[in-house]
């Protein structure tokens, strides 16, 4: 059993977090009501989305001040924390992909426009400064590629303490980093990190020179520290808000899958449209991710998503899916049969799959002191008695190589895989959220039963980890076979 590292608390102090309010409060409250345009959904401009003590779906301002008063208390003082948004990427001429925020960046602003930066600056041990460096208004630019929320909603909406055009970075980030003690950023390479400040606008309205002195400054090796690593840490615990909206995605997408798998459709490209249209209709934003939808022996490529075969009659499907609610991730994978009856064969190896993911299920609480690892050798114990029971002759490397060569679990969140920094060796603690996703992949090969080759199996549930007892967050989408069969009679 690998030793436990127990994991920090997320939010400040009863009287640091009424503080926090009290200011987040006042300054959203400062120019109401709004005339003006926005490059997101706000109360002001979709109601209907977002309500009145939000700053984004389901979030209020206060909590997103107190995320930041939560990374503030683990900085130094006199540090900096610098967390880069992500740029908008072209496919060609003025045709974009669909823009996703950098996550820690949307964690801590709740602000998701492309080219922007936040600065979180501790100036002592009681008290930080939010810097944010925002696209400005421009009439031209907005007229081609849409309202954006410009530097005084910054301050007034979004609750930085200054905020700046992106194009004066230079100007105003080289004081704070020229004073700061240490700095925390996200360097996956000190040339990658270059390009990406590079990119947010540091060259624009300044000199090469000025541009690359700061950038050099911003990557001085005695001062840098990672800065993802404390976020992660944060974002790994989520508040009863945020598990609010987690919620909601999964029974959306449960909703969704159910709905699917009525209509008995024949191609995996209809599933993926019709999961897809079921997502969105239900009220998510957009599918959290590329989904797998793979008929027959493709279920066995893990990552299957060229989802553009026809679906055969007495095959199963696999589908991997989720919508995104809120800025948050639903993750399941259901398997069922193409003509909505399984066939013994296919009933007893997925029975052995939803039995060891049930029982699974069961040990995500706290009280289980229980690590992902520690999950991951039980179900695969448990997935090699079922499949001895079912006539399976393994030898040592079966399962992990061959039969189930994934995990069983990830951490769940803004993103499918959240908080990647958080190891699979911690103890699970309440209020974090993960997967659990027992598979088995037969090869058509001599080497396995004849009834069984061929066949790919998953399911996969979202699984708050509670005190003394888990609480599944994806109970809608139909597992149990009877249930399933039913859907599709």
């Amino acid at each position: 059993m690998a030793t436990a590292r127990s994991l920090p608390r997320v939010w400040p102090s009863s009287l640091q977090l009424a503080a926090i309010t009290r200011q987040a409060v006042a300054r959203t409250q400062r120019s109401k009501p709004y005339a003006r345009t926005f490059g997101q959904p706000t109360t002001y401009s979709h109601p209907h989305l977002v309500k009145s003590n939000e700053l984004t779906r389901g979030i209020t301002p206060q909590e997103y001040a107190a995320r930041r008063a939560a990374l503030a208390d683990r900085m130094v003082e006199g540090s900096i924390a610098i967390c880069v948004g992500n740029h908008l990427h072209y496919m060609s001429g003025s045709a974009h992909y669909d823009f996703q925020q950098n996550a820690d960046f949307f964690y801590l602003s709740g602000f998701t426009e492309p080219d922007a930066v936040l600065v979180i600056e501790k100036v002592s041990a009681l008290q930080h400064q939010f810097h944010l460096f925002v696209p400005p208004k421009d009439e031209f630019a907005e007229l081609w590629n849409g309202t954006r929320t410009g530097v005084d909603a910054a301050l007034e909406i979004f609750g930085a303490d200054e905020a700046w055009s992106i194009n004066s970075l230079v100007q105003h980030l080289t004081p704070m980093v020229e004073r700061a003690t240490v700095i925390y950023g996200d360097f996956a390479s000190i040339q990658k990190q270059r390009s990406s400040l590079a990119g947010a606008g540091l060259l624009r309205g300044s000199t090469s020179s000025q541009a690359e002195s700061l950038i050099t400054s911003v990557l001085d090796p005695v001062k840098l520290k990672p800065l993802n690593t404390h976020v992660h840490s944060l974002r790994s615990f989520k508040s009863p808000a945020e598990i609010a909206l987690m919620r909601t995605a999964g029974k959306i997408s449960g909703r969704g899958f159910n709905n699917t798998m009525r209509k008995k459709l024949m191609s995996e490209h209809e599933v993926a449209t019709t999961l897809d249209y079921e997502f969105k209709m239900g009220g998510c934003e957009k599918s959290a991710y590329v989904p797998v939808v793979a008929g027959g022996e493709h279920a066995l490529t893990i990552h299957y998503t060229s989802n553009n075969d026809m679906l055969e009659s007495g095959e199963m499907i696999l589908v991997d899916a989720g919508g995104q609610y809120g800025g948050y991730a639903a993750d399941i994978t259901r398997t069922w049969p193409v003509n909505g009856k399984f066939t013994p064969a296919q009933r007893d190896l997925y029975q052995a799959v939803l039995n060891v993911n049930k029982s699974c299920i069961k040990l995500v609480s706290e009280a289980e002191n229980i690590t992902m690892n520690d999950l991951l050798r039980k179900c695969s114990s448990q997935l090699g008695e079922q499949l001895k029971a079912l006539g399976f002759s393994l030898v040592e490397g079966d399962l992990d190589r061959i039969l189930f060569p994934h995990h069983v679990s990830h951490q769940l969140g803004i993103q499918v895989h959240d908080s990647p920094s958080i190891h699979s060796r911690d103890v699970l603690k309440a209020g974090q959220v993960i997967t659990i996703e027992p598979a088995i992949y037969v090869p058509n090969n001599e080497r396995w039963p004849k009834h069984f080759r061929g066949m790919g199996i998953r399911v996969e549930d979202d699984v708050l980890v509670g005190k003394t007892e888990p609480v599944v967050l994806t109970t809608e989408a139909a597992k149990e076979v009877v249930d399933i069969e039913e859907l599709m009679r």
